[in-house]
């Protein structure tokens, strides 16, 4: 259950957002009391993915460890499918998160 106060990772692990969903988003999550956590090179284009495959990794990898209480993937589909086999080999959280 998310209160306010609770921080929300936003990850983009398939192909790019247009930065102005990203910033609308920012400010929904803002608007209803919680906090934002974006990393810094959220979106930037690789072909037809946000990021590298390496960085997307990185940056889910630090949202599911992290202490924030849910996980937001700014678009989803085929491209996230190439995250699975990593994730596959990482250990399970401590604490479970909702993803969105």
């Amino acid at each position: 259950c998310l209160e306010k106060g609770d921080i929300i990772d936003l990850v983009a692990p398939a192909s790019p957002a247009p930065r102005e969903a990203l910033e609308n988003g920012i400010r929904w999550i803002e608007r209803n009391g919680f906090i934002a956590r974006v990393p810094e090179n959220i979106i930037r284009t690789d072909v037809f993915f946000a990021a590298p495959l390496k960085e997307q990794l990185e940056q889910l990898k630090a949202a599911i460890y992290s202490d924030s209480k849910m996980i937001w993937s700014l678009r989803g589909g085929y491209g996230s499918m190439r995250l699975i086999p990593h994730m596959l080999k990482w250990k399970r959280p401590k604490t479970p998160k909702l993803f969105m």
